[in-house]
């Protein structure tokens, strides 16, 4: 029987593959936060959730791979949000939006890949949640 994200179990579990993952698979540790992000943010940690989103957004820094960048940033926007910090993830979700526009248009393209269209739309979902929020 599953318990969902929230279970403790889950929590112990993504604590031991983190201490794996650092050892053998550095690279794997992104995907490894993102699912601690959504465990975090189920159980309320949003402070913990938000430590985690900007730990994304550190080891994407400086890669090329946009739809890595764009989980980490949405993350740390959707902390944000659920701090009540709307103004803030208002601005990330902007920023990151205008990135990926400008990335696109770049490119001559509107979906440069299945991965940044399904993050795309997501990111661009929760933006226009967020437009009747006060600047």
């Amino acid at each position: 029987m599953s318990r969902g994200y929230a279970a403790s179990e889950l929590g112990e579990t993504l604590a031991k593959a983190r201490t794996l993952a650092e050892q053998l698979r550095p690279d794997s540790l992104i995907r490894l936060f993102n699912g601690m992000h959504y465990y975090y943010l189920v159980r309320s940690e949003h402070e913990n959730a938000l430590r985690v989103a900007q730990r994304m957004e550190e080891i994407v820094e400086g890669q090329d791979d946009l739809a890595l960048s764009l989980m980490a940033h949405r993350q740390h926007g959707a902390s944000r949000f659920y701090l009540g910090e709307f103004v803030v993830a208002r601005a990330l979700f902007r920023q990151r939006v205008k990135r990926v526009w400008a990335r696109n248009v770049s490119r001559g393209s509107a979906r440069p890949n299945a991965r940044v269209s399904c993050l795309d739309l997501d990111l661009v979902g929760f933006y226009r949640s967020s437009t009747i929020m006060p600047e």
